[in-house]
């Protein structure tokens, strides 16, 4: 028994050695650094994480443009980089990356900046009417936009002032000056201040040169019931422009009769005045002048551009005038509906091109009616737009001048015929105040025709009048139908002003009219004003009537 005792408290004291032996103990996560905040530049970069960790350990980042270049490990000390992207954005960025020991996070943040940004287009160049224009911005800066207090042509349509990228609408009115203009306006946001040109250019074409002619004056009389007369003086103006364009402009300014005397404006400065256009070539108070249907005018308004003549037809010119110094603006139409714009400001020195003394009187009548023959005359011309270039000889201006039948005529319908070239017939037995010649209807007594040379302008021709034949006749749509051919020799001037012919050629004729009204001067015949023609006692004298 007592052996069974022992044996049981050995069993015991072994069990008890046993359970004195001491317990193993798993240590907790440890990471032996705390978050922060870690702030870079805008451009790419890298920046170190040094930590250590007594177990296995990861990282992950939250943005893609924050890259560890590990994302686990065992323990150890820890050197662990991330690589940042540049950042290409407007507005500063923030990224997290954390780090992990089992249980235990550290977070690191990661701020990125960038470079406050403010960029436009600096300088518009626009046309000279009102529009609106569109100026790209792209910021990142709450910013304001002020036209400058010099341009109050300049206004600000449309903004947002928080960071965008898009456009502000700014408002240029229409440029009515003589000259282009510069203005400005500015953008400008916190460190940042940016001013930004608008150059607008003109309605006109500045003429960097221009002097005055005065070419003297005359009477016409045109009413045979009223003996109104138009007493007038003619200015010129010629101005030229950098590019070289050639502007001729021929003013007519009416006197006045006062007491039986004629009063004339002052010879040596042009008349302040708007002028239109002479539409029935009788040179009235304020027109301009323009080629007449003889061609022949020393002086009329018209342009030479890029060496080529451009015909006028109609538009309007202003001169004003202030102590000497002049403003003149000249809205010129050509032959087909092109408007051209010129300007001058400056002085004008005025030299004298004047046939005739101021007292003398300048007859420049021309009566349509030939009284001894009862004959009534017409005149008709035509200014023709280029068809063919590759034609060398094309008719550019034609006129012609004959004879119809006799008696009462409608003035709105040219008289259909056969008109032959010939010397009016002379009658020295006539007195002179019923005519010098006998005009027998069917004569065709003047032709004259300009062609157009390679380059686009007129040369002038000699006619060859002999045996050619102008047939008129009457289309059913009302219009008439024009048909001639001539052989004629262009020429030109050398620099001596000598004429220069050059081969004869021909040309011909083929042209359906409109001529339905009386007031369409281009293409109407000239009215019919059976003349009586006087003159006032005076430097003149004598008086005598047309029939």
């Amino acid at each position: 028994m007592k052996k069974y005792v022992l044996l049981a408290v050995a069993a015991l004291v072994g069990l008890a050695a046993i359970s004195c032996k001491p317990k193993e103990i798993e240590p907790e996560d440890a990471l032996s650094i705390a978050g922060t905040t870690i702030t870079v530049g805008k451009d790419a970069t890298s920046t170190p994480i040094a930590f250590t960790a007594n177990k296995a350990w990861t990282a992950q980042s939250d943005s893609p443009w924050i890259v560890p270049d590990k994302t686990s490990g065992e323990a150890g000390t820890i050197n662990l980089n991330l690589a940042i992207d540049e950042n290409d954005t407007w507005s500063e960025r923030s990224g997290k990356v954390t780090v992990a020991v089992g249980v235990v996070r550290t977070v690191f943040t990661i701020v990125q900046g960038t470079e406050s940004l403010l960029e436009t287009t600096s300088t518009f160049n626009v046309t000279p009417e009102a529009q609106d224009i569109l100026v790209p911005v792209k910021t990142n800066l709450q910013y304001a936009v002020t036209p400058a207090a010099d341009s109050p042509w300049i206004t600000v349509l449309s903004t947002r002032s928080e960071p965008q990228e898009g456009t502000i609408k700014i408002h240029v009115a229409a440029n009515t000056e003589l000259a282009p203009r510069t203005g400005s306006f500015s953008i400008t946001a916190p460190g940042y201040s940016q001013t930004y040109t608008v150059v607008q250019a003109a309605s006109w074409t500045p003429a960097v040169s221009a002097n005055a002619i005065y070419i003297g004056n005359s009477q016409d009389i045109y009413d045979n019931e009223t003996w109104t007369i138009n007493l007038h003086q003619q200015y010129v103006i010629k101005m030229a422009t950098e590019a070289g364009d050639q502007v001729t402009l021929v003013l007519n300014k009416k006197g006045e009769l006062k007491d039986g005397v004629f009063e004339f404006f002052p010879v040596d400065k042009v008349p302040a005045a708007t002028y239109e256009i002479d539409a029935t070539g009788k040179k009235v108070d304020n027109t301009f002048s323009i080629m007449s249907s003889s061609g022949i005018d020393k002086y009329y308004t018209g342009l030479v551009v890029d060496g080529r003549d451009v015909l006028i037809y109609d538009g309007e010119i202003t001169v004003g005038e202030d102590n000497g110094n002049y403003t003149v603006t000249a809205v010129l139409v050509d032959a087909v509906g092109q408007q051209h714009n010129y300007s001058y400001v400056g002085a004008l020195e005025m030299t004298s091109d004047f046939r005739g003394g101021q007292s003398e009187v300048n007859w420049k009548n021309t009566y349509d009616t030939y009284f001894t023959t009862k004959a009534n005359g017409w005149s008709v011309y035509f200014y023709l737009p280029r068809k063919n270039p590759a034609n060398k000889v094309e008719v550019a201006y034609a006129s012609f001048s004959f004879y119809g039948a006799a008696g009462d005529v409608d003035l709105n319908d040219l008289p259909a015929g056969t008109y032959t070239f010939g010397a009016a017939e002379a009658d020295p037995e006539l007195s002179y105040k019923n005519g010098k010649m006998k005009a027998n209807p069917g004569l065709l007594s003047n032709v004259s025709i300009s062609v157009y040379d390679a380059a686009g302008g007129l040369k002038y021709t000699d006619v060859t009048t002999e045996s050619t034949v102008l047939t008129i006749s009457n289309n059913a749509d009302g219009t008439k139908n024009f048909k001639y051919s001539a052989t004629v020799t262009p020429y030109t001037y050398d620099e001596s002003y000598n004429k220069v012919s050059e081969d004869p050629a021909q040309v011909s004729i083929d042209i359906d009219v409109p001529l339905g009204k009386a007031t369409d001067t281009q293409t109407h015949p000239t009215e019919d004003k059976d003349d009586v023609f006087t003159s006032l006692d005076g430097a003149a004298g004598t008086q005598y009537v047309g029939y």
